[in-house]
C-alpha cells in the first residue's frame, strides 16, 4: 500500500511484466463531499416547477438529478487521482490507461482501477562470448572463371543449327500446348504458349526441356509431365499433363573469346581490367552475404537469450506501422493486381506473419535500447548529422530542411533512436566477427 495523498490510497498490482493494475481508493467522506458539490451545483440552475431556481429543496435534487451527480462526482474523483495514482508510484504507461470505474456508494469509499501497459524491467543478456567464424569474403578461382563464362554467355551470338538436333546449351525456340489427360480442353488457353528455353538450364514447367535432347526445327514431340502446384489446374494434382511440342527453332550459342577485344566491347580497357571488376562484385557479393549472416546470427542470439515479453500496444502499433508501409510498397509496384482483401488476410495489421514480424521488431529494439545502456554506447551530435546528410544526398533535400520536416513530424527523437540501435548492433557485430576470416582461395587477380 502506497500513499499518494493526504487520503486517497493506491494499491499497484503487476498483472505480468508489461501490465499493472492500479486499485485506487477515495475515502467516503471525499465521495460524499463530491457527490454533495455537484448536487449542489445543479441546484443553482435546476428548473422545477414551483421553485425559484435556486431554492430547491436538496432532497428533491436529490431524487430528479441523483444519478448525473453520481456520473459527474465520479468523473471527478477519478479526473482528480488518477495522475498521482500512477506516477506517485512510478509506473510510467506507454498507452492511454484503461479505467474501470467502481459504482458510487453512498458511506462506502469510491474504488476505482487503472490498468496501465508498460515496458517491461529486465537485466539484458548480452552477446560478448558470441563469436563467429568469419566466411571468406574473396571469392575462389572457379567462381572467377564461372562469372566470365556467364558474361560470354550472355554476349553470345545465336546460329541456327540445322545438321544436327538439340544438344545442351542450344537455345529451343517452341510453342506448347497442355492438357489434363482425359481432358479435352488445353488449361494453357486457346493459344499455344511461346517460350524460349535452353537446354540444359532449369525451367518451368520442370521437365518440359528433358524431353528436348535431339529435336530439330519444325518437328513435333508430344509427351507427360505431372501436374503440380505450378503447373496445371490446383484441383488435378498429382495426376498427368499431355503436352505437345511444336519446335520453332534450334540455335546454338556461339561465345566470344575471353580476350581484350572482349573486354573492350563490354565497357573495359582490357582483359585484366575486366577481370579485376568481375573479381571486385564477386567480392562485394561476399562480404555483403557474410554481414547478412553475421547479422542475422547475432540478431537470433539476442532473441534467444532474452525471451522477454512485448506490450501488446506497441505491437498493435508496429503491425499497423508495418502494414500501411508495405500497403505503400504494393501500390506503388503494380498493387492494382492484389486486391485490398487479400492484401488484408496476408499483409494486414491482423495477419499472422505481419503481427509475429512487429512482435520481433520491438522486442530486439527494447534489447538494443537496454544494451546501449549497459555498453555505455552513445550516439554524438556528429552521427546524427552524417545521417541526415546521406539522406539529404538520397532525397536532394538540404539538411536544413530534412531536420526540419523530421523535428515538425515529430520523428527526428525516433530517427535519432533508430541510430543509436544500428550503432549498438554494428558493435555486437563486430565483436562476433573477431574470428579471423577463413584463408582466401586465391589472391585477387592484378589488371595486366
Amino acid at each position: 500500500m502506497h500513499a499518494t495523498g493526504e487520503a486517497m490510497q493506491a494499491t499497484v498490482e503487476d498483472v505480468s511484466t508489461v501490465e499493472k493494475r492500479i486499485r485506487v481508493e477515495v475515502p467516503a467522506a471525499e465521495a460524499a463531499a463530491a457527490l454533495e458539490e455537484q448536487l449542489k451545483r445543479i441546484g443553482k440552475v435546476a428548473s422545477v416547477r414551483g421553485f425559484r431556481p435556486g431554492k430547491v429543496p436538496r432532497e428533491l435534487i436529490r431524487k430528479l438529478y441523483g444519478v448525473e451527480a453520481e456520473s459527474e462526482a465520479v468523473k471527478g474523483l477519478v479526473s482528480k487521482h488518477i495522475e498521482a495514482a500512477i506516477s506517485g508510484n512510478g509506473v510510467r504507461p506507454i498507452s492511454m490507461p484503461d479505467l474501470e470505474r467502481g459504482p458510487y456508494v453512498a458511506g462506502q469509499p469510491f474504488v476505482f482501477t487503472v490498468v496501465c501497459q508498460v515496458l517491461p524491467d529486465f537485466d539484458v543478456a548480452d552477446v560478448e562470448d558470441l563469436s563467429l567464424e568469419a566466411g571468406p569474403t574473396e571469392p575462389p578461382e572457379a567462381d572467377l572463371e564461372a562469372a566470365l563464362d556467364e558474361l560470354r554467355t550472355e554476349h553470345a551470338e545465336l546460329e541456327t543449327v540445322e545438321d544436327r538436333g538439340a544438344d545442351t546449351g542450344d537455345l529451343v525456340t517452341l510453342t506448347y500446348t497442355a492438357r489434363v489427360m482425359g481432358e479435352e480442353t488445353a488449361f494453357t488457353g486457346e493459344e499455344p504458349v511461346a517460350v524460349a528455353a535452353t537446354l540444359g538450364q532449369p525451367f518451368h514447367p520442370a521437365g518440359l526441356t528433358d524431353h528436348l535432347s535431339g529435336v530439330k526445327a519444325n518437328e513435333t514431340r508430344s509427351f507427360e509431365l505431372p501436374v503440380g502446384e505450378d503447373f496445371g489446374p490446383e484441383e488435378h494434382a498429382g495426376k498427368s499433363a499431355l503436352v505437345e511440342v511444336h519446335v520453332e527453332s534450334v540455335q546454338k550459342k556461339i561465345l566470344p573469346t575471353l580476350d581484350d577485344e572482349f573486354a573492350k566491347d563490354i565497357g573495359h580497357e582490357d582483359l585484366g581490367a575486366l577481370r579485376a571488376a568481375v573479381y571486385d562484385k564477386l567480392a562485394r557479393e561476399l562480404t555483403t552475404r557474410e554481414r547478412e549472416r553475421t547479422t542475422r546470427a547475432v540478431r537470433d542470439a539476442l532473441h534467444a537469450r532474452n525471451e522477454i515479453e512485448v506490450p501488446k500496444v506497441l505491437i498493435r502499433q508496429r503491425a499497423e506501422q508495418t502494414s500501411r508501409l508495405l500497403y505503400m510498397q504494393f501500390r506503388r509496384n503494380d498493387g492494382a493486381a492484389f486486391p485490398d482483401d487479400i492484401f488484408n488476410q496476408v499483409f494486414g495489421p491482423d495477419a499472422p506473419q505481419v503481427i509475429e514480424m512487429a512482435e520481433r521488431t520491438v522486442r530486439e529494439e527494447m534489447i538494443l535500447d537496454k544494451l546501449a545502456e549497459k555498453l555505455a554506447i552513445t550516439l554524438s551530435e556528429e552521427d546524427l548529422d552524417e545521417h541526415l546528410a546521406e539522406l539529404g544526398r538520397q532525397n536532394d533535400m538540404p539538411v536544413a530542411k530534412l531536420r526540419g520536416r523530421l523535428e515538425k513530424a515529430g520523428q527526428l527523437e525516433d530517427t535519432r533512436a533508430g541510430l543509436l540501435r544500428q550503432k549498438t548492433l554494428s558493435a555486437l557485430i563486430a565483436r562476433a566477427q573477431a574470428t579471423p576470416p577463413v584463408a582466401a582461395v586465391s589472391d585477387a587477380p592484378a589488371a595486366e
